[in-house]
């Protein structure tokens, strides 16, 4: 019978989906230009949440792919709500 197996990275390097959380809660809305693909460094803004007039910045935790898209912008997000996910590269230990 077949077995399933992890597939065996080609370099030493794994990639890794990380989920970037909301800091607040509010209307999430993504930074212009952000889309599933577009590569970003640690620090870059991702989006902001909007609650009662004041805004608070999502930034990147790290560099990365944008990969899914999770909230739509616009959206009520609740404080630590995945809003969108990040491909990350890891160096192998």
């Amino acid at each position: 019978p077949p077995t399933e197996t992890e597939p065996t990275p080609l370099s030493a390097e794994a990639a890794k989906t990380v989920g970037v959380a909301s800091p607040a809660v509010g209307f999430f809305v993504y930074a212009d230009g952000l889309g599933p693909g577009l590569e970003v460094g640690k620090g870059d803004e991702l989006g902001h949440v909007e609650m009662l007039g004041v805004r608070h910045d999502v930034r990147a935790p790290r560099a990365g792919t944008v990969g899914h898209l999770v909230a739509e912008s616009g959206e009520a997000v609740e404080y630590g709500q995945v809003v969108l996910e990040l491909e990350t590269v890891e160096a192998a230990r």
